[in-house]
């Protein structure tokens, strides 16, 4: 609730750390790396946030944002959760009554309302990544540090952080998916059998198998490069 919500607020100001995602004056928020201006915007589908559910309105912001900064990225919080929502669906999904967006077409219209990189969560799982005229869409990061959350088997306990380096124009230069696992009580650790490069490689390679992107066994990845014919 809004007692809630105000206390977070709050915490997250008295340490200097800057968020985005609520209505009513932060659903945004903007800072400076290598000279480059960036701006970060996020979605969900629960009461207060910028909605998933309203694109046309999303298009709107990015579009003014992308005006003012270099840079902007979107983050949002959609799709089904559990184990078996591994794949994008290419439809709305739902929870009961509770609508959770359409990731696809949600990524879609923010890529070509200027945003430059577009990731998920809020699935539980990894999903795929993207490459969408020139820029990176990761379906879903899954969850990164939920110790405390039962049943974390199999995908469920896959937790990739990703570092990904962008263009001046944020096209995607390159990235690496690194791999941790998650355990009851215990967060994430370091997985050397990179469980998640090869269940993000997999899932990529069936969900959008015209894709030009490149995911190594080692989590690098990045755009097809052209062969070159020498003569």
């Amino acid at each position: 609730g809004e007692e809630g919500r105000s206390s977070t607020i709050k915490a997250m100001q008295s340490v200097g750390l800057s968020f985005a995602g609520f209505n009513n004056g932060y659903e945004f928020a903007t800072f400076q790396s290598n000279g480059i201006s960036i701006a970060i915007c996020s979605f969900g589908y629960t009461k207060d946030v910028p909605s998933i559910n309203d694109i046309d309105k999303a298009v709107t912001l990015i579009k003014r944002l992308k005006q003012q900064y270099n840079v902007v990225i979107v983050s949002f919080n959609g799709g089904a959760t559990g184990a078996q929502f591994g794949h994008v669906p290419f439809k709305e999904e739902r929870v009961g009554k509770e609508k959770r967006g359409n990731v696809y077409k949600f990524a879609h219209a923010c890529i070509d309302a200027g945003a430059s990189l577009v990731y998920g969560h809020g699935t539980q799982v990894p999903r795929a990544f993207e490459l969408y005229n020139g820029k990176l869409i990761a379906y879903s990061l899954g969850s990164f540090c939920t110790p405390s959350r039962n049943g974390m088997k199999k995908s469920l306990s896959y937790a990739p952080l990703v570092k990904i380096e962008l263009s001046r124009s944020g096209d995607l230069l390159s990235g690496k998916i690194y791999s941790f696992l998650q355990k009851h009580n215990s967060g994430p650790i370091a997985d050397d059998k990179n469980l998640c490069v090869n269940e993000i490689k997999r899932l990529s390679k069936k969900d959008f198998p015209k894709d030009k992107l490149v995911i190594e066994s080692e989590g690098w990845f990045s755009k097809e490069m052209t062969k070159q014919v020498v003569v």
